[in-house]
């Protein structure tokens, strides 16, 4: 769905291994998309071209194709993470809400029922480009640009792990073992932290300590399905996968 300067909607069908169109998104180019009670969300998220970002939210429902606008969020935000709750909340993790300004600590709140948005308690390290996951009803977050150089469009990579206890709307902060930018995966109720082309560590679900499990030799996008692991990469020209079981 969407992508650069385009607003287009389409539907694949994998039984038929053919695409549809369908009707476009009323916002184009980089939107934060989730998939939420067989509808899809888009929340926010940048024009092509224009300084602004997008504070609109929309739903689309695959059963009569058509988009709905919802509440809009309290300010615009791209580069931010989006994570759904109990399938009732919809947050919206730092990002920023222009192309210039530095990254920010808010967190939004979409109640669906309700239709309206609350602002939480602010995390303690204004973020942009985050990852983030909801593991066992608090959400984690780890990487993204901590701070911009306006100058020079350089960013400031942050260390610590934030943790956002939902029921409570408080954080903590503690350090893990690694850097940049990482991936967050839960496999077999544990939370899992990727470094692509460098390692992955697991923590504890005792004393909360983290442990190296393996390493990956090459940078690629990372996923699990049930317990397997998949890195896919490129190397000369040839896409290759690795699998590895836990």
């Amino acid at each position: 769905m969407n992508g650069y300067q385009s607003s287009s909607t389409g539907i694949y069908d994998p039984d038929s291994n053919s695409w549809t169109s369908a009707t476009p998104c009323p916002l184009s180019n980089s939107l934060n998309g989730i998939v939420l009670h067989s509808s899809i969300y888009i929340v926010g998220g940048s024009p092509a071209g224009l300084t602004t970002y997008y504070d609109d939210v929309y739903r689309y429902d695959p059963s009569t194709d058509q988009w709905n606008v919802l509440a809009s969020m309290p300010e615009p935000r791209s580069i931010s993470a989006t994570i759904v709750y109990n399938d009732e909340h919809i947050y919206v993790v730092g990002g920023a809400p222009d192309s210039f300004s530095q990254p920010t600590n808010t967190l939004f709140d979409y109640v669906i029922a309700e239709n309206k948005w609350y602002i939480r308690q602010n995390m303690p390290t204004p973020r942009n480009s985050p990852s983030a996951i909801l593991h066992d009803g608090k959400i984690y977050v780890a990487g993204g640009a901590s701070s911009r150089n306006n100058e020079t469009t350089s960013y400031i990579y942050p260390a610590p792990l934030e943790i956002y206890d939902i029921q409570s709307d408080t954080w903590l902060s503690e350090t893990y073992p690694t850097y940049g930018t990482p991936i967050l995966k839960v496999i077999n109720s544990h939370l899992y932290i990727f470094q692509p082309a460098r390692s992955a560590w697991r923590k504890s679900l005792g004393d909360g300590s983290w442990n190296e499990v393996l390493t990956t030799s090459v940078y690629g996008f990372i996923d699990h399905i049930n317990e397997v692991l998949y890195n896919a990469y490129e190397f000369r020209g040839v896409t290759k996968v690795e699998s590895i079981k836990f």
